[in-house]
């Protein structure tokens, strides 16, 4: 690989890393805001507690929240330009061998200048950001409330 094509990896990584951060982040505050009747472990307040408390005694967070967690970060990931999406697109290895494969029959007239959406791979990318950091974080975060809930 020559070092054009590891710079530009190496900076989708990063950019990757930035922007799963920020919906992670994005979609943890908006489930704390969330107070919902749905909520149903006392002395629990907020969706997101709620799902963080689901997943360390369950393993998973139910069909309910699970259907509002991948509304919320779809619209974050219909909200991203084509090359933050590509960027997430390129860390899932099942899909950048899909990628390796079509290279082979892309048209020669595209160049550095053209504009190349995967979005089609969409409901894989927000799974994949879902999985890989926001239950990610929801297995491992801890507060007040969410001590005590667990420890009753």
């Amino acid at each position: 690989m020559d070092l054009e094509k590891v710079m530009a990896l190496s900076i989708s990584v990063q950019l990757s890393k930035k922007i799963s951060k920020r919906i992670t982040n994005q979609t943890q505050r908006y489930l704390q805001r969330s107070s919902e009747s749905t909520v149903t472990t006392k002395p629990l307040e907020n969706v997101w507690d709620d799902i963080c408390y689901k997943f360390q005694t369950e393993g998973f967070c139910g069909k309910v929240y699970e259907l509002m967690v991948v509304e919320y970060v779809g619209s974050l990931v219909d909200a991203l330009e084509d090359y933050e999406f590509n960027a997430l697109y390129l860390q899932i290895e099942s899909l950048r061998t899909i990628l390796a494969d079509s290279a082979k029959s892309t048209p020669s007239d595209i160049d550095e200048q053209s504009s190349i959406s995967m979005r089609f791979f969409k409901n894989r990318v927000i799974l994949y950001l879902i999985e890989d950091y926001v239950y990610k974080r929801a297995k491992g975060y801890t507060n007040k409330r969410l001590r005590q809930a667990l420890n009753s």
